[in-house]
């Protein structure tokens, strides 16, 4: 393959091209400009702590994004992260992120880490779309979302961290696991979730679910498994729980005009109204 290769004195500006090449190391200034970055295996883009990178306006495909405290400005369209580099990451921010209001969108092939807690600046979006829930994409650091996390499918593995997201929790499909009590997530908007698993897998740990907004969920199972959903808006939902998953439990604070129907064997242990 060809690396595109840029030392600590290089500058390269792209203009109207495109950018193509299968591994990209920078240690100066590259800058995009109007073109697109499209690289295109596990290797991605490598940034040294002398390496900044601006990108243009339009999607981006970057294999892996591993930042060692240079600088990355990503596009405001979306950051396609197709697959790992050797170490398993497909992101790891330990510099400078300016997000630009843009997506994260994580579409490995295989079981990836993710450690999106860097030195400055935090993802906007975020969108977990690995190719099936067998393959995890793991938090390995905590982590702050400025706008919305989205599952569209694979398994997001939250981590034994309270993360948090300043936006919505949206789900379309996919699976979200905890796997300790320590795995937290905060939501500072709603949670809408239409398919997949919520809160799958928690293996009988108190792993918690907390939503400042409304919660809508249909056309999925929530396995709660002793895990708790902490909810200070509305929750309209139909919930199905497995039979061996009944420990759960559901706080509602100021609640308003909420409607709950619980199916199968699943006990409300906490209803505050």
């Amino acid at each position: 393959g060809q690396t595109l290769n840029i030392t600590s004195s290089g500058n390269l500006t792209a203009g109207s091209y495109n950018i193509l090449a299968d591994k990209a190391v920078i240690a100066g200034n590259l800058t995009s400009g109007s073109g697109i970055f499209n690289i295109t295996t596990g290797e991605g883009m490598y940034i040294s702590s002398t390496g900044k990178v601006i990108a243009g306006t339009g999607d981006d495909y970057l294999g892996s994004l591993i930042m060692m405290s240079g600088e990355y400005s990503a596009t405001s369209a979306t950051t396609h992260i197709t697959s790992n580099n050797s170490e398993g990451y497909s992101v790891k921010h330990n510099g400078t992120l300016t997000a630009n209001s843009g997506k994260f969108r994580i579409e490995s092939q295989d079981t990836t880490y993710l450690d999106l807690a860097g030195s400055s600046g935090n993802l906007y979006d975020l969108e977990i779309a690995t190719s099936d829930t067998a393959n995890e994409a793991t938090a390995v650091v905590p982590f702050d979302i400025d706008n919305d996390l989205t599952i569209v499918s694979g398994t997001f593995h939250n981590g034994p961290f309270e993360n948090n997201v300043a936006g919505n929790f949206l789900k379309t499909g996919g699976r979200l696991k905890y796997a300790s009590s320590n795995d937290w997530l905060d939501v500072a908007g709603n949670l809408i979730s239409t398919g997949g698993d919520l809160d799958d897998d928690s293996a009988g740990f108190s792993a918690r679910t907390y939503v400042s907004g409304n919660v809508s969920i249909t056309g999925l199972t929530m396995n709660m498994d002793n895990s708790w959903l902490y909810i200070k808006g509305n929750l309209n939902t139909t919930i199905n729980a497995s039979e061996s998953q009944v420990g759960g439990y559901f706080y509602i604070n100021k609640g308003t005009g909420y409607e709950v129907k619980a199916l199968s064997n699943l006990t409300f242990h906490h209803l505050i109204h």
